[in-house]
């Protein structure tokens, strides 16, 4: 999953006078190289964007998907 998701919802959102702003983790979207993956770089990665596009009282809307495991699999 990559950014697009969000794109049946950014108008709405803009509809309601908010600024959405969808963007894509390490690893996901297009083929970008990873320079490495780690709660620390996510968050700075974050923390550039908020500086680059000066924004202030941000709120933050996250999608997790997970696979299940097979040990979580009910038989």
């Amino acid at each position: 999953m990559d950014s697009r998701i969000w794109g049946e919802t950014m108008p709405r959102l803009n509809a309601a006078s908010l600024r959405p702003i969808a963007y894509d983790r390490r690893g996901h979207g297009p083929p970008t190289d990873w320079g490495g993956c780690d709660y620390d770089a996510l968050a700075d990665d974050l923390s550039a964007v908020i500086e680059a596009l000066s924004l202030h009282d941000v709120m933050l809307v996250v999608l997790v998907a997970a696979m299940p495991s097979d040990r979580n699999r009910k038989e």
